[in-house]
Formats: structure tokens, sequence, C-alpha cells
């Protein structure tokens, strides 16, 4: 935490700190992205999320692009 913040004042007040990284691959495509606890004192500080951010056209509104999270 104390190489993203610069300090461990902010992660150590809050009682859950989640943290979104990239994954580096072995070769050169990009890795996945983790959505990961970095801390947590009210349960188990394991496991995590994959996702990933996709541009696409609304269905609604055709011309549209938009981004979410899959």
């Amino acid at each position: 935490m104390e190489r993203v913040t610069g300090s461990l004042a902010f992660g150590a007040l809050a009682r859950g700190v989640m943290m979104a990284v990239r994954e580096q691959a072995e070769d050169k495509r990009p890795g996945r992205r983790l959505l990961l606890r970095a801390k947590s004192n009210i349960g188990p500080d394991t496991g995590g999320f994959v996702y990933d951010l996709v541009q696409d056209t609304l269905a609604a509104y055709p011309g549209v692009i938009a981004s979410s999270v899959r």
C-alpha cells in the first residue's frame, strides 16, 4: 500500500482496502485485470476477481460507444 499512496496513513485508517492491478503477462500481450483485497481487518484478506474493460456500442443508442466491466 505504501508504494501506491506514498504513506501508510490512508491504508491504516480504513477497515478494508481494495486494489485494482494489471497482471504482467510473460509475453508482450496485456495481462489480466484483477480486483484484490489489499487489507481487511473485518474478514479474510484473500481472494479477488478477474475482470476486463470492454468498449462496445450501446444497444439502445446506436452509434454511441461506452465502456463496461466484464
